[in-house]
């Protein structure tokens, strides 16, 4: 067997494994924020935590250490939380910080948003664009895009300069390039053919 092969089976079980070990903490969280009436805020505390783990990889390396206490992790991680985030959040940081969690806290919680979209019927759709978009584009994307597949949609949206121009859309396991870096590799490849 391939050495590459080995190493992709060993990551997937990995991965297996660190699915199953965090979902009880997912589906406990989501199920007492539906029961509590506050999922849309712990939804909105667990993506700002996500987007500055994400941002910041000193962050996530700080939440790795494991001689720094827990709580001094939680006080952090308190900080970057919404106002409005109800003491549930806290509670489950708090239990992840007991149970020697937080260093997987970025997957936990990616996995929640994940979980919690699926059951309230959002498609999570990504966007990575040339350049920033304004409000008025992204709720016009959004709005597009809703009517495309008749469902709730979320984007999240990823900056990337090389595309040139224009926005790449992944949905389900699918890409629709309209990149202008596409465009023009396109006609390359479309010039080649004719002159070759």
């Amino acid at each position: 067997m391939a050495l590459w092969y080995s190493q992709l089976l060993i990551k997937r079980r990995f991965a297996m494994f660190l699915h199953k070990d965090f979902m009880p903490y997912v589906v406990a969280l989501y199920r007492q924020a539906v029961e509590e009436d506050v999922l849309k805020h712990i939804t909105a505390a667990a993506k700002a935590i996500a987007k500055a783990l994400l941002e910041s990889p000193d962050l996530l390396s700080f939440l790795k250490i494991s001689f720094i206490p827990f709580e001094e992790k939680i006080t952090i991680l308190e900080t970057l939380t919404p106002s409005k985030t109800p003491p549930l959040f806290l509670g489950f940081l708090t239990l992840l910080g007991q149970n020697r969690k937080l260093s997987s806290l970025e997957p936990i919680l990616n996995k929640f948003i994940e979980y919690a979209n699926h059951k309230s019927g959002v498609k999570h759709i990504r966007i990575t664009s040339a350049f920033a978009l304004d409000t008025a584009t992204k709720k016009a994307l959004q709005a597009a895009l809703e009517s495309q597949t008749k469902q709730s949609v979320e984007l999240s949206i990823t900056i990337d300069p090389t595309l040139i121009g224009g926005i790449i859309i992944h949905y389900n396991h699918h890409e629709l390039d309209l990149s202008l870096k596409n465009a023009i590799f396109s006609l390359k490849s479309t010039l080649k053919e004719l002159y070759s």
